[in-house]
């Protein structure tokens, strides 16, 4: 009897300590690089795209990603939700997709082990093999580098399936610090040059008032 309160006991104080983890909310700066091992692949065309640096602020599950000089200006993930907007440089609409499934296929995840320290944090990494959805080919991968300094509750990106948040976030509990999409040809990489963690208001993560939106 005396075993078994005990280990009644020990799962109550493990969920206590869960719930009361201090999660991360601030700011963390990346700076982007375009690695093409094909001789004839312009990075230029990704740069045109993304931008070189962007900011990501992250706040209860919620995510606001401003890129800079690129075609996409903003996306924004408002996990209560469940929805990506999307802002450009060619519009001062917002987009939003009608749905939120997934355009590829999950081959297969891991967490696995990294020697990568980035800004001091030992890291490790979440890796997805991805084809796109009712095809074979191209395979890609996407890697997520990431430290358990920075804690995020997971519960909070489960539903978001679209952009695979639900796996990612899910296996990390925690902000990315790192991210690579391996493409055949070539490799985007965003890595961290800053963490700031910092009040960010609610507001914030809204969309100003008046501002159309479209789905798609």
């Amino acid at each position: 009897m005396k075993s078994i309160f005990l280990i009644f006991l020990f799962s109550i104080l493990t969920a206590a300590a869960q719930n009361n983890k201090h999660e991360f909310v601030g700011l963390v700066k990346f700076a982007h690089t375009v690695v093409a091992t094909d001789k004839d692949y312009n990075p230029d065309n990704d740069y045109a795209a993304i931008g070189r640096h962007s900011d990501y602020y992250f706040k209860d599950g919620d995510i606001k990603w401003l890129t800079y000089d690129s075609y996409f200006r903003m996306d924004l993930f408002r996990a209560k939700e469940n929805r990506d907007y999307y802002l450009t440089n060619r519009s001062d609409s917002i987009f939003t997709p009608k749905n939120n499934d997934r355009d590829f296929d999950i081959i297969s995840y891991n967490v696995l082990k990294s020697d990568r320290v980035i800004l001091g944090h030992k890291c490790r990494m979440v890796e997805l093999k991805l084809k796109p959805l009712g095809r074979e080919t191209p395979v890609t991968y996407r890697r997520y580098y990431f430290s358990s300094d920075f804690y995020i509750d997971p519960e909070k990106l489960a539903k978001c399936t679209s952009s695979g948040y639900d796996v990612i976030y899910g296996q990390m509990k925690s902000i990315p610090l790192r991210i690579e999409f391996e493409f055949p040809g070539r490799t985007v990489v965003w890595e961290a040059t800053e963490i700031k963690p910092m009040n960010l208001e609610t507001s914030f993560f809204e969309l100003a008032k008046g501002t159309p939106v479209w789905s798609w």
